[in-house]
């Protein structure tokens, strides 16, 4: 299948790119938001897909992460790994319903599964086999 999809051009890699709102700074009054978050990082997962069934597993995950200086790194890469178990759960778990002709019991264009409260929420059997985070050492 990847090699058929390399054939045909097909990208199998998804992207996207954040704007943050609300950011400026007047130089001239020192006064303003010149930034909301700033860090970099990339991720990296291997999925293995039953393409009968649809049923998947993530067999490995690789994080990298230029935090700046941690305060303690064992912290933040707890953090990253439930922020990427909770991302996996959001985007291939979750089952939205919306307020529609198929859920008539839910306000027309209401959001009912909105919190982890009203979806299946990731388990341990959602964590990939491999799970690698790295913090990028900061340089003097």
């Amino acid at each position: 299948l990847v090699i058929a999809c390399y054939m045909e051009r097909i990208d199998l890699s998804a992207h996207g790119f954040y704007i943050t709102p609300d950011i400026g700074f007047d130089w001239t009054t020192g006064k303003g938001k010149p930034f909301r978050y700033f860090t970099y990082g990339a991720a990296f997962a291997e999925v293995e897909i039953d393409t009968l069934t649809g049923d998947f597993h993530t067999r490995a995950a690789n994080i990298f992460l230029d935090l700046g200086y941690s305060l303690n790194p064992a912290i933040d890469v707890g953090q990253i790994e439930g922020a990427f178990v909770q991302g996996l759960g959001w985007v291939a778990l979750e089952e939205l319903k919306w307020g529609d002709g198929a859920h008539k019991w839910i306000p027309s264009g209401w959001l009912n599964t909105c919190g982890p409260g009203a979806y299946k929420i990731p388990s341990i059997n959602d964590v990939p086999l491999k799970f690698n985070v790295s913090l990028l050492k900061v340089c003097s």
